[in-house]
């Protein structure tokens, strides 16, 4: 197994018969694909993880719960002005939406294996 940098170093040798198979992000995988629309044709996703939590935003118990409402907004109004639709795009986002408990349990389900595996191993 051979670590790269970018998604280009891991999809074109496999795209050319160099290598088997990569591991790579979805973005990645679609910008490359975007780029050159022969990768979508030539290649075929074997598997995929399921969807993550992209970032997770929290506040402090003691923070004002009116600020709290105010910055919620705020965050949530970003995409509706230039300089908002900026500072997602630094970040690859097209826009904030407000999450419940439940959008977590595809990424705690991954740490609790993460966690198992480590103690069944041995490790801390």
């Amino acid at each position: 197994m051979t670590s790269v940098s970018k998604p280009a170093r891991a999809v074109l040798p496999v795209f050319f018969g160099q290598q088997d198979a990569c591991l790579t992000t979805q973005y990645g995988f679609e910008l490359m694909v975007e780029l050159n629309p022969q990768l979508g044709t030539g290649l075929t996703v074997v598997a995929s993880s399921p969807p993550m939590v992209h970032s997770v935003v929290v506040f402090d118990r003691r923070f004002s719960p009116a600020n709290r409402d105010k910055v919620v907004t705020s965050l949530l109004a970003l995409h509706e002005s230039p300089r908002g639709q900026q500072v997602l795009s630094l970040f690859g986002l097209d826009r904030l939406v407000e999450g419940t408990p439940a959008d977590l349990a595809t990424a705690l389900e991954l740490l609790a294996r993460v966690d198992r595996l480590r103690s069944t191993r041995g490790r801390p």
